[in-house]
């Protein structure tokens, strides 16, 4: 009779036995099976609700205490470690292996069409390792130790009837609609203007809006509900990662000025993207009471 294989899992569960006596008795969340395109969906919705949970308390702590850059650049990469196992699990264990699959490949195009944005930015700093294709590429660690750790996080998502998970399709419908027009707009822009990348991110967030609606009037039975949901993670985001820098660096120069049409564009995108889907839902719920 042939022994069980150990793995590198097996040798971090010997050493850490507590943890993963706690992480068995945990309630883990439960998947429905979907089709290959809303199975990818539910994916990207995934990373999207992990990194919120986690992402916007950090800021709000790194915010209030004043934490090093460093530290909190770190714990962020940590944050992207955990959403992206997230979000490849669940496209494993909604899609199977081919949803799976296809949310690395757009993954790995994501990353492609980000690096001629990343080369026309180096040339103008002109720094060295920091800056450029190499670090570029060093700097995937989380995303690929993610990958890795969908493994056994995949094992732990429990399986549900159905054939749709609306909460998590309308977040990644978001997610993935907003990126594919700013990432598009990064590696095809020339020497592009601010205004225009402000423009850029403004139509991401509204095409991802769009998105957004019409996958939450087809696919969820509570739509405002759902939208709320999204709107929370979408904005707290916003609110961590966008407002607070921007108002903290505001203070610190004690300059403020809304001129430029791009740090508008850029800075009310998030919220113009929900409004975006707020109207779509509104549009959906005025058709239904004019069929009746």
């Amino acid at each position: 009779m042939s022994e069980r294989r150990v793995t590198f899992v097996d040798l971090i569960r010997a050493e850490l036995p507590g943890i993963f006596a706690f992480l068995d008795r945990a309630p883990w969340p439960a998947i429905a099976p979907a089709s290959l395109p809303f199975a990818v969906l539910a994916a990207f919705g995934a990373g999207l609700f992990v990194d919120a949970a986690l992402r916007v308390p950090l800021g709000l702590v790194f915010q209030a205490l004043g934490l090093p850059v460093g530290l909190a650049r770190f714990v962020f990469q940590l944050v992207t470690l955990l959403a992206t196992a997230a979000a490849a699990a669940v496209a494993w264990r909604s899609g199977g292996g081919d949803a799976a699959r296809v949310y690395v490949a757009i993954l790995a195009i994501e990353r492609v069409l980000g690096l001629p944005a990343l080369l026309r930015f180096c040339a103008v700093v002109q720094q060295e390792f920091s800056c450029g294709p190499l670090a570029y590429v060093l700097g995937l660690w989380p995303l690929l130790l993610g990958l890795a750790l969908s493994v056994p996080v995949r094992r732990r998502l429990r399986i549900v009837a159905g054939d749709r998970n609306p909460l998590l399709e309308a977040g990644g419908a978001f997610v993935l609609a907003n990126d594919a027009v700013v990432r598009s707009y990064g590696a095809l822009a020339g020497q592009a203007t601010g205004s225009e990348g402000g423009l850029a991110a403004l139509l991401g967030a509204v095409a991802g809006g769009i998105v957004c609606g019409i996958v939450i009037a087809r696919r969820a039975p509570r739509h405002w509900r759902t939208l709320g949901l999204v709107a929370l993670a979408v904005l707290g985001q916003w609110v961590v990662t966008s407002l607070f820098p921007f108002f903290a660096a505001a203070a610190d120069t004690r300059t403020l000025t809304f001129r430029d049409p791009a740090i508008v564009f850029a800075l009310a995108a998030p919220a113009f993207g929900v409004a975006a889907a707020v109207v779509i839902l509104y549009m959906a719920a005025a058709r239904q009471v004019r069929d009746v």
